[in-house]
């Protein structure tokens, strides 16, 4: 062999066997250690995806300060996005949930809106014996499961909504009774003269919300003259309005998830009924739902999860207003918190530090009900954590009117709680002008 050649094998060798011996001086870099979280929403709606636009801007907050800390062991958050489809079909979402349980194997889910499909997706969720948070789903059903089989799914926790069974009094309550006070300003009427009907889309949530609005009239007095419920989907209510308008309302009162939401208020725009109009309905704080009804929601009132000041950036970077499902902001950093007080990602022990959570963030203060509680792993609501907010479209903007500091329904607890952004009730001008002078 020449003596070049030689010299060039030997110097391979002693490469070689230095890395063996010493690690070498060009080892490939470790891969980052990842938290999966799978944010399931239906992205082709406007909340769907402001539940991920909120979870991208927290987990890049995160990640920016240096991570989560798992026991002295420094995580990034990985978000993995799924369509789950679940408005029009159940079979979409639980298909979207196995697979981000068994191909993207993520740790945490963040996701449920429609609560048949939830309810098929919890089942997963339980199965595999990962964690599961909604910031959608309006019905208690989840809860109240955790609460009747504890083992099964304790891995459910729902930040929000708030309970619609036991907090739409309250909320809703709170600005119907404004609105009500508002028109006997404007045209004389008195509360027991007012008659309501309730316009809301067919489905199990629905069910109990129409219970929590007949409370709220029950106790101001007032009559409601029936309900009509259209499909989720449903892009004509002509009918609907048809019987409503002959029974001489001044309120319809809305529930709805799917794209109806953006139906009702267009139409009572158009045809200048003279109603005010709102209640409990996703993603119409969105300014998507603005431009979807080409202005005519205004002066619709909804209810949202977030302060629209907590998220920092949120307009500037997706070009929309923060809507209830934001409070997913919030369930990154809940899981961040939780996953370093266990010192673990062991699932049991996330749910219990989870079961300890009391976390100030957009939503205000957002603690858990106990499991004994019988809507177990329910966002707790009052007047000091998290109260959720009533806006109402004014000029183009939601505006918070609620909490404006006053008594609700005679509950003295919420005097001087207050938005610092809240703005008076207005009501449609054309329905003032209707009205006006006939009571």
């Amino acid at each position: 062999m020449k003596r070049g050649l030689l010299v060039a094998v030997m110097g391979v060798v002693v490469v070689a066997l230095s890395a063996m011996l010493f690690g070498g001086c060009a080892a490939a870099p470790t891969e980052a250690k990842t938290i999966k979280i799978g944010v399931l929403t239906p992205m082709k709606l406007a909340f769907g995806k402001a539940s991920w636009w909120a979870a991208t801007i927290a987990a890049e907050e995160i990640n920016e300060a240096g991570g989560v800390d798992v026991g002295g062991v420094k995580y990034d958050i990985e978000l993995v996005s799924a369509d789950s489809n679940e408005y029009a079909s159940v079979t979409d979402a639980t298909a979207a949930m196995e697979r981000l349980l068994t191909v993207n194997k993520v740790d945490f889910v963040l996701g449920g809106y429609r609560s048949e499909a939830t309810l098929a997706m919890l089942e997963l969720a339980a199965d595999y014996k990962t964690i599961m948070m909604s910031a959608g789903q309006a019905h208690a059903k989840p809860n109240e499961m955790v609460h009747e089989n504890y083992d099964r799914y304790k891995y459910w926790f729902r930040p929000g909504p708030v309970n619609i069974v036991a907090y739409t009094d309250t909320m809703v309550g709170g600005a119907v009774e404004a609105l009500v006070e508002k028109m006997g300003e404007e045209f004389g009427i008195e509360p027991e003269e007012v008659r309501a009907a309730y316009l809301v889309e067919e489905a199990i949530w629905t069910v109990t919300l129409c219970e929590a609005y007949d409370r709220i009239f029950d106790k101001l007095g007032a009559t409601v003259v029936g309900t009509w419920k259209p499909s989720p989907s449903a892009t004509d209510v002509t009918a609907e309005f048809t019987a409503i308008r002959a029974l001489d309302v001044q309120m319809i009162m809305g529930g709805a998830g799917g794209t109806v939401a953006a139906v009702i208020p267009k139409a009572i725009k158009e045809l200048e009924v003279p109603v005010v109009f709102g209640g409990v309905s996703g993603g119409t704080a969105s300014y998507s739902q603005w431009v979807g009804t080409a202005g005519g929601c205004e002066y619709e009132y909804t209810w949202n999860m977030v302060d629209l000041n907590k998220i920092s950036g949120y307009f500037e970077r997706w070009g929309d207003y923060p809507v209830y499902t934001c409070i997913d902001y919030d369930s990154v950093y809940i899981i961040k918190e939780a996953v370093e007080r266990a010192g673990t990602l062991d699932t049991d022990a996330v749910v219990v530090a989870m079961e300890n959570t009391r976390y100030t963030g957009a939503a205000g203060v957002v603690t858990f009900s106990p499991k004994e509680d019988p809507v177990a792993h329910m966002v707790v609501t009052g007047p000091e954590l998290a109260t959720a907010y009533i806006q109402q479209w004014q000029a183009g903007v939601p505006e918070v009117i609620w909490p404006d500091g006053t008594a609700v329904l005679g509950d003295e607890s919420w005097v001087g709680v207050r938005s610092s952004q809240c703005k008076d009730v207005q009501l449609p001008p054309w329905m003032v002008e209707y009205w006006k002078g006939k009571f």
